[in-house]
């Protein structure tokens, strides 16, 4: 995480006029943050680079800080925010992006989960597993395969 935020200081001090570098740092910084638990840095980095990414037009950069703002909101029990975050990538996700429309079903199954509404999670997950199948892309369909679902009385 030091060498993230020095590279970051450092990016930022000399006016480098390198938005790629920017963003990776940043990038780098938030996994560093979410790795160590560090919830206020990791948000604020998150709300940094969907910043940068909207300043530079920067539609893949504003869906990763969407999904990442989604996911931290998530592991925090913020699931209104995480609701808002879904809703906000969704409308950045163009209608040919089946990798991202599947990531974004994804995380609706995850919060319909933590939301135990094992119904919508299934049906979410089950539409997110159909997108992949059909894609060239199937990163995160192992992830959506192992939604946690378990229905019954108890």
């Amino acid at each position: 995480m030091l060498d993230a935020t020095r590279g970051l200081d450092l990016v930022s001090t000399q006016n480098a006029n390198d938005p790629a570098l920017y963003a990776r740092l940043l990038l780098a910084r938030i996994e560093a943050a979410d790795r160590l638990g560090r919830r206020g840095r990791q948000a604020e980095d998150i709300g940094a680079l969907a910043a940068f990414a909207r300043a530079s037009n920067d539609g893949e950069l504003l869906r990763q800080a969407l999904r990442r703002e989604c996911e931290l909101a998530m592991s925090v029990g913020e699931y209104a925010q995480a609701d808002a975050a879904i809703t906000a990538l969704d409308r950045e996700i163009e209608p040919e992006d089946t990798a991202w429309q599947a990531a974004s079903l994804r995380a609706q199954a995850r919060l319909a989960a933590e939301r135990f509404d094992f119904d919508g999670a299934l049906a979410h997950a089950g539409a997110a597993i159909a997108l992949y199948c059909s894609s060239a892309d199937r990163r995160g369909e192992f992830e959506i395969r192992n939604v946690p679902v378990i229905k019954g009385d108890f």
